[in-house]
């Protein structure tokens, strides 16, 4: 029998009484690094417990992992997320910090090779429609590699009602579906959701004009942005002060969301979606939904790639199918409702989907970015190369046509991209540098003196410095993505849904953003859809407000019990 395992057995007529009451921890002050210190109080619990029942065999719950980011990759997200350890400590579950670098963690997620992992999802305008945040998600055909639901959740249920969602091309509709899966959701208490994150960012009005921020945790790399920015100065080239690795250029490959908002620069999608999450014409000067299955795009003319051969219909179509024969990381579930593509005539690329597919033009056709032809096809054969995710960075065919043309890349110095003056958006800056510092600190001491122009991600405090520059601003984002703790329902003893709404309750959240955040962002609730994102967000699911009481109450009704060191212990067998 596991050392972990125990019997507590109650012999019949012996008169034993419960267990002895136990005070459990609260959380020790103590300095955050810069943030603020925790002046709060936390509930304790010290009733009797009962006694277990008789010849039953317990477990004890944990010790468990939780996989977080290294602190110096964002100090107050490390605090805030393992400020649940204390608290879910008082409920007798031993949890464990594991410190994952960003390789290993994104490995941990794909795979779902963990008990319990810090998790985020950053906005972007392309998710202000509900597809992201709730199908691609927690739909079950998305938990796997090739997936996003890390937590391994899903019922019958959830599933029909994002298919409906999808499915259906009235907006009334739709929000009644969605509506109906956050419900599914929240009432299956898959995560902890601790907040939906406000990212704060800093741009320089002394150099640029014409700011075009976006809702997404990088507000000001995007495509509307950079071709709206007029230089005020003789300085002509923008520089990103960014703390965040970027991982590869290389589309077939991508991972991250640095990395995929970086790829758009040089390649383009059909449509790009706008700062209120509509579609607007890009590569495709105009589309046509012929019906529930067809889309037509249309190419816009004159379009060309950086080496001068035109873009046209015959490129969408093999870029398409080359996604669907190699497989893309983060792209499948943008080209996986296609079931072909089709040019009726010169210049159309016709969409046939596999099914009726309500975010195709809102979502789909603005992340599925278009590849040269003549670059991509027999490239694998040509390098010898498995895959060509595996083509090496000399050899990545840098042609794209896109509003920047790729000219240095050195992913853990800088990137630099020149701009593309033909190109339809009309760039008015000369290059884009994505220049990377070692942390935080070095990037705001870099647009503090000018040599970036602007930076994303601030600690709250940069940001409250920043007021009191000359010829800079601060933005604040509006905060539709989160920031939270996975369950993985599918390992045990999370695949219990009491234990996983106890810890819910468990969870001080209003305290963890005071602590960490000195109260920015705003408290998360059980639903996936920020209350800020008003149309999609269903306010009426279930809530799990801060309650060690209930959460212990749960428990007891849930059959678990505590042994004499206050350990919780879940019944086996």
């Amino acid at each position: 029998m596991p050392e972990r395992r125990q019997v507590l057995a109650v012999i019949a007529g012996s008169g034993m009484g419960g267990l002895a009451g136990c005070a459990f921890l609260t959380d020790s002050n103590g300095d955050q690094d810069g943030d603020q210190q925790d002046g709060g109080t936390t509930q304790t619990e010290t009733t009797t417990q009962e006694p277990p029942e008789a010849g039953q065999e317990y477990e004890q719950v944990g010790p468990y992992t939780l996989a977080v980011f290294p602190r110096q990759r964002a100090v107050s997200w490390y605090v805030a997320t393992t400020a649940v350890v204390p608290m879910w400590e008082q409920l007798g579950v031993d949890i464990e910090v594991k410190v994952e670098q960003l390789g290993p963690w994104f490995d941990r997620w794909l795979k779902t090779d963990f008990h319990v992992m810090q998790g985020a999802f950053s906005i972007g305008p392309w998710r202000i429609d509900p597809h992201v945040f709730l199908y691609d998600l927690w739909h079950s055909s998305r938990i796997g590699p090739s997936g996003n639901n890390a937590s391994n959740f899903s019922t019958p249920e959830l599933d029909e009602a994002l298919e409906n969602m999808n499915s259906t091309y009235d907006r009334a509709e739709r929000q009644k579906f969605a509506h109906e899966a956050q419900a599914i959701i929240a009432d299956g208490a898959p995560w902890v959701n601790l907040l939906y994150y406000q990212p704060l960012g800093a741009h320089s009005t002394e150099h640029f004009s014409g700011w075009s921020m976006v809702p997404a945790r990088d507000p000001y790399t995007n495509v509307w942005n950079f071709s709206s920015l007029e230089p005020r100065t003789d300085v002509t080239d923008v520089v990103a002060g960014y703390t965040t690795d970027i991982t590869t250029l290389n589309p077939m490959k991508s991972f991250g969301y640095e990395a995929h908002l970086i790829q758009k620069m040089h390649l383009d999608p059909l449509l790009a979606v706008d700062a209120q999450g509509q579609p607007q014409p890009w590569a495709a000067a105009d589309w046509d939904v012929v019906d529930d299955t067809t889309i037509d795009t249309f190419i816009r003319e004159g379009h060309t790639w950086h080496d001068g051969e035109p873009f046209t219909a015959e490129d969408v179509k093999f870029t398409m199918e080359y996604y669907q024969e190699w497989g893309a990381p983060n792209k499948q579930t943008y080209y996986e409702p296609i079931e072909s593509v089709e040019i009726p005539e010169e210049g159309t690329a016709r969409f046939n989907l596999k099914r009726p597919w309500a975010p195709f033009v809102t979502v789909n056709l603005d992340q599925l970015v278009i590849l040269p032809e003549h670059h991509w096809d027999g490239i694998t054969d040509d390098l010898g190369v498995e895959h060509p995710g595996n083509i090496p960075l000399p050899d990545l065919p840098r042609v794209g046509s896109g509003p920047f043309t790729v000219e240095k890349v050195n992913y853990e110095e800088e990137l630099v991209y020149n701009a593309n003056k033909e190109h339809f958006s009309g760039v008015s800056i000369d290059r884009l540098i994505f220049r990377i510092y070692g942390g935080k600190a070095a990037a705001f001491g870099a647009f503090e003196k000018g040599d970036a122009h602007y930076i994303e991600s601030l600690q709250p405090d940069q940001f409250q410095r920043v007021a009191g520059m000359e010829g800079r601003e601060g933005y604040q984002v509006t905060p539709l993505g989160w920031r939270n703790i996975r369950f993985n329902c599918q390992r045990e003893p999370f695949t219990d849904p009491t234990l996983r709404k106890a810890l819910n309750h468990a969870t001080d959240i209003e305290k963890i953003i005071a602590i960490s955040f000195d109260g920015l962002h705003k408290p998360g609730t059980p639903s996936p859809i920020s209350p800020y994102n008003e149309f999609w967000h269903n306010p009426d699911v279930t809530q799990y407000p801060f309650d060690l009481a209930k959460a212990r109450d749960m428990l007891r009704e849930g059959g678990y019990r505590w042994n004499d060191d206050g350990k919780l212990m879940r019944p086996v067998g």
